[in-house]
C-alpha cells in the first residue's frame, strides 16, 4: 500500500513465508509518495485555513442579512461574519456567498469580493473536494486582484488558487501562481507575515511534484526558517515533516531522520498530535523502504497510540489514513487480529465517505490486503480490480504500483499465472520508471550538496591562504613595527594632547562667541525698540492727531493701525514690562498673551523671581521662556502647555511641557536646529543647566535649573 502526500507507504508480502521471501527480493525498496490531496489537507491545516475555525449555515446567514436593508449594508454584515475566522458549511450558504460576491464585483467593492472568493475556494477545496470549481472561482477573480487592498487576503487568495491547481495536478500552473504570490508579498514588504511562510511551504510540496528536488528542499527549508522566526511551532513541525518525507522518498534517509527528529523532540510540548502522527507514519514508510521491519511496525503502532490526541478539523481524515495504514501493515506481517480490529474502525469511519475517491483509494487497498492475508483471494481480487480502475483515473503512478503488485500476488495465489505475470510486468515497468526518476533527483541533490560543500571548501582555503600570507607579512613587518612603535606612540600622545587643547580652546571660543552674539542681538533689539517707540511712534502719533483735526477718519484709522503694529514690534523687540513691573510680571504677561492669541490651553504656576537675577540676566531668562513657547506654537502642534517657575534655595527651576507631536530625543546630538541651540546658549549665559526630553507623539519636556545671582 502506498499513500502519497505525507509519506504513508506500505509493502505487500505473502502470508506464506517462503513466497514472502521471494516477493521481498523482487519488490524491495519501492519508492512511494503521499497522494497529492493529502498533502493539501496537511498544508491547509498549517495554513490555518481549516484549523480552529467556526462554521455558519445558510439559515444563520439569511437571518442576519434580513436584519439590514440595502446591498452596501448587507455586504458589511457579511464581511463581519466571514472575517471572524468563519468557514462555509453547506451548499446553500455557498450559493448565498456566491450571490453577494457577484454583487460586490458589480459594485466594485473589491476587498469584499476577494473575501468571498477566498471563502468559496476554501469551501470547494475542503468540504466539496471540487478542485475544478475552486480553481474556476479563483481564476475568474484574477483580473480584479490588482484592485484589492487587503495584503493578507491577497496572500490567502494566491495560496487557495495554487492549492486548487495542485488538486487538479496542474503543478506547473500552481508554481506559477505561487511565484506571483511570493513576488506580490515581497513587493509589499510582507516577508515577516505568516502567509509568506505558508506559501513557501506549498511551493515546497508542489516543487516535489515537478521532479525538482533541490528547489523543493530550498522552499521547505525557507518555510521552516520563517515559521521558526515567527515562533509558530506547529507550522514549523509540519514543514519539517514535509521536508523529511521529501528526503526519505528520495533515499536520503539520514537527512530525513535529522529533519524529523525535531518533531519527536517537540512531541510533549504541543497540544495537538496531528503532525506527530504523520511523522510516525512517515518514519514507518522509511522503515519499509529500508527493509527495517522493527522500525516500520514501531512507528505504525506509535501513530495509532497518538491518534486520539489529535484536535484539528482534519483529524477524521488523518485517522482514516492511519487506520488504513495499520490495517495494511498488520495484515502484511500476519498480525490478523490487529488488522481486523483496525479494519472494523476503518469501516465505521468510512460509512459516509465511500463516495470520496481520494479516501476510497486507501480504504479499498487496505480491505484488499486484509482479504489477501486471510486467504480470501477471490474477494481480494474483486476489490483490487475495482480499486485499480478508479486509481488509474487519478494518474497516480505510486498508487497504481501498489494495486498492480498486490494483484500480481493475488493471482499468483489463485494459480492464474498469466494474469499474475501481466500485473507483475506492469508493476515492474512502473517501478523501474519511478526508481529512475528518484535516482536522477537524488543524484542532482547530492551533486548540488557536493558543489555547495566544494564552494565552501574553496572559500575556506582562500581564507586560510589569505591568513597565512597575512601572518608572513606580519612577521616581516614586526621589526619595523617594534622599531617605530616608540616614535609613533610619542607622536600620537603629542597629537592627542594638542587635539584636545585645540578642541577645548575652540569650544571656549564658540561659547564666548555665542554668548557675545546673543548679547549683541539683545542690545540691537533694545536699540531698535527704543527708536521705533521714541522716533517712529511719536511721528505716527503726530500724524494721527493731524488727521483727527482734519476729520480724515479713514486715514486716522489707518495711522492708528500702523502705530499699534509699530508698538507691537517694539514690545516684541524688548518688553517694556520687564523694566517697569519686573521679570515675574513680564513672564505672566507673555503667558497671558499666548493664552489669548492662540488656541492653546495654558496652565501656569509662576513664583516671584524679581530679585534673583541682574537686569541682563532677566532679559535672557525672559527670552528663554519666550523662545520655548514660540517653538511650541510653530512646531509642536500641541493643544495644551504646562509652565512652572519655582524658586528654591537660591535656585530657579523652570519646567515647560506640551502634549504635541514631539520628536526623537536621540536626534538632539546631531540636530542643527537653531532654536534649540539658542535655548542652550541662553541657559549657559545664566550659568545654568538645561534638559530636553521628547518622544514622538508624546510631547516635549524642557527643564532648566538656573542659580540666582550672588
Amino acid at each position: 500500500m502506498t499513500i502519497t502526500g505525507s509519506s504513508l507507504s506500505f509493502h505487500i508480502n505473502s502470508k506464506n513465508k517462503k513466497d514472502e521471501n521471494k516477493l521481498r527480493s523482487r519488490f524491495h525498496n519501492i519508492q512511494s509518495l503521499f497522494k497529492k490531496k493529502l498533502i493539501l489537507y496537511c498544508v491547509l491545516m498549517v495554513s490555518g485555513i481549516i484549523s480552529g475555525q467556526d462554521t455558519i449555515n445558510n439559515i444563520q446567514l439569511e437571518k442576519k442579512l434580513q436584519l439590514v436593508e440595502g446591498n452596501s449594508k448587507k455586504l458589511q454584515v457579511l464581511d463581519k461574519i466571514l472575517k471572524n475566522n468563519t468557514v462555509i458549511k453547506d451548499s446553500l450558504s455557498a450559493n448565498l456567498v456566491a450571490h453577494y460576491r457577484e454583487i460586490a464585483i458589480r459594485e466594485q467593492n473589491w476587498d469584499s469580493a476577494l473575501l468571498y472568493t477566498n471563502k468559496l475556494a476554501d469551501y470547494f477545496i475542503l468540504t466539496q473536494l471540487k478542485s475544478k470549481k475552486a480553481f474556476s472561482v479563483c481564476k475568474t477573480f484574477m483580473p480584479y486582484i490588482s484592485e484589492c487592498k487587503s495584503t493578507k487576503d491577497i496572500g490567502e487568495y494566491y495560496i487557495l488558487y495554487a492549492q486548487a491547481a495542485t488538486f487538479l495536478q496542474e503543478f506547473d500552473e500552481s508554481l506559477k501562481i505561487i511565484d506571483e504570490g511570493i513576488a506580490y508579498l515581497e513587493k509589499h514588504n510582507e516577508m515577516d507575515s505568516p502567509v509568506y511562510a505558508r506559501i513557501h511551504l506549498i511551493a515546497g510540496e508542489n516543487s516535489s511534484k515537478t521532479n525538482n528536488l533541490i528547489k523543493s528542499v530550498t522552499y521547505f527549508e525557507k518555510a521552516s526558517a520563517l515559521f521558526l522566526q515567527q515562533q509558530d511551532t506547529v507550522s514549523f513541525l509540519w514543514s519539517q515533516n514535509g521536508l523529511s518525507r521529501l528526503l526519505g522518498n528520495n533515499g536520503l534517509y539520514e537527512e530525513a531522520e535529522e529533519a524529523r527528529e525535531s518533531i519527536f523532540l517537540w512531541q510533549d510540548k504541543i497540544e495537538t498530535k496531528d503532525v506527530v502522527v504523520m511523522a510516525h507514519v512517515t518514519a514507518s514508510i522509511e522503515g519499509a523502504m529500508q527493509g527495517n521491519r522493527v522500525k516500520e511496525l514501531y512507528h505504525a503502532k506509535q501513530a495509532l497510540l497518538l491518534k486520539d490526541e489529535m484536535s484539528s478539523n482534519i483529524k477524521h481524515v488523518i485517522e482514516i489514513l492511519t487506520r488504513a495504514c495499520a490495517t495494511y501493515v498488520f495484515a502484511r506481517y500476519d498480525y490478523l487480529e490487529e488488522s481486523d480490529e483496525n479494519l472494523n474502525h476503518l469501516k465505521t469511519l468510512m460509512q459516509d465517505l465511500k463516495g470520496n475517491a481520494f479516501l476510497n483509494t486507501y480504504y479499498t487497498l487496505a480491505v484488499g490486503q486484509n482479504a489477501y492475508a486471510h486467504g480470501n483471494y477471490n474477494t481480494a481480487k474483486n476489490i483490487l480490480l475495482k480499486g485499480l480502475e478508479a486509481v488509474k483515473d487519478s494518474e497516480e503512478p505510486e498508487n497504481i504500483l501498489d494495486y498492480e503488485r498486490l494483484l500480481a500476488q493475488t493471482y499468483h495465489k489463485m494459480g492464474d499465472a498469466e494474469q499474475s505475470l501481466g500485473h507483475y510486468i506492469n508493476y515492474s515497468d512502473l517501478k523501474d520508471s519511478i526508481q529512475r526518476s528518484t535516482a536522477r533527483k537524488r543524484f542532482a541533490y547530492v551533486q548540488n550538496q557536493f558543489e555547495v560543500e566544494k564552494k565552501d571548501l574553496q572559500i575556506s582555503k582562500q581564507k586560510n591562504d589569505i591568513e597565512l600570507l597575512a601572518a608572513q607579512n606580519r612577521v616581516k613587518k614586526q621589526g619595523l613595527i617594534f622599531g617605530g612603535i616608540g616614535l609613533v606612540s610619542l607622536f600620537v600622545l603629542i597629537y592627542l594632547y594638542r587635539s584636545r587643547e585645540f578642541v577645548r580652546r575652540k569650544q571656549k571660543l564658540q561659547k564666548v562667541f555665542s554668548q557675545k552674539l546673543l548679547l549683541k542681538q539683545e542690545n540691537e533689539r533694545t536699540r531698535l525698540a527704543r527708536e521705533l517707540h521714541d522716533g517712529v511712534g511719536q511721528q505716527l502719533t503726530l500724524i494721527k492727531k493731524k488727521t483727527q483735526q482734519n476729520k480724515q477718519a479713514q486715514l486716522t484709522e489707518l495711522t492708528h493701525q500702523v502705530l499699534e503694529e509699530v508698538r507691537a514690534i517694539s514690545r516684541g523687540l524688548y518688553p517694556p514690562m520687564l523694566d517697569k513691573l519686573g521679570l515675574t510680571s513680564a513672564i505672566n504677561q507673555l503667558i497671558y498673551d499666548l493664552d489669548s492669541d492662540t488656541n492653546l490651553f495654558v496652565t501656569q504656576e509662576i513664583a516671584n523671581i524679581d530679585e534673583c537675577l541682574q537686569r541682563e540676566q532677566n532679559l535672557n531668562l525672559y527670552r528663554f521662556v519666550q523662545e520655548s513657547l514660540t517653538n511650541i506654537i510653530k512646531h509642536s502642534e500641541a493643544t495644551s502647555v504646562f509652565i512652572t517657575v519655582k524658586l528654591k534655595e537660591s535656585t530657579i527651576f523652570i519646567i515647560i511641557e506640551d502634549n504635541g507631536k514631539g520628536f526623537n530625543s536621540a536626534d538632539l546630538k546631531t540636530s542643527k536646529s537653531l532654536g534649540l541651540k539658542t535655548l542652550r546658549e541662553r541657559v549657559k549665559i545664566l550659568r545654568g543647566n538645561i534638559q530636553i526630553e521628547s518622544k514622538e507623539n508624546k510631547g516635549t519636556l524642557i527643564k532648566a535649573i538656573i542659580p540666582c545671582a550672588q
